[in-house]
């Protein structure tokens, strides 16, 4: 628990920029497919940080899911307020993004974000 809120104090580092408008988090196993999907968003979150964890699927899952509740628990917090508008007010359910669990692969958080120039066209 001590190192997910030391990840946690870490996304609140970015997210308190008063550049960023809006964020994401989440687990992955091949970083780079996952940046240029965000990249391409519309709008889009160019933006991208991995934060190496080396996590099985079972703690990476656990790891998200306690991270996202973090996220939640404050609902007048710039972590909240600034989370994803789509989802941020939706049960999170942990993912691996279509991909078999399997705890032989190693798994790492990430957050992407968009500063405010971003949104604008």
């Amino acid at each position: 628990m001590r190192r997910l809120s030391i990840i946690v104090r870490t996304i609140e580092t970015i997210v308190r920029s008063p550049l960023v408008k809006s964020y994401n988090i989440g687990i992955t196993v091949d970083s780079r497919r996952r940046r240029s999907q965000y990249k391409n968003f519309d709008p889009s979150w160019p933006h991208f940080l991995i934060i190496e964890t080396g996590l099985d699927a079972s703690r990476a899952l656990n790891a998200e899911r306690e991270i996202q509740e973090m996220l939640k628990a404050n609902k007048r917090s710039i972590l909240f307020q600034k989370y994803r508008g789509d989802t941020r007010e939706k049960k999170h359910s942990p993912s691996l993004g279509g991909i078999k669990q399997e705890n032989s692969r190693s798994y790492d958080l990430y957050i992407c974000w968009g500063n405010q120039e971003d949104y604008k066209h």
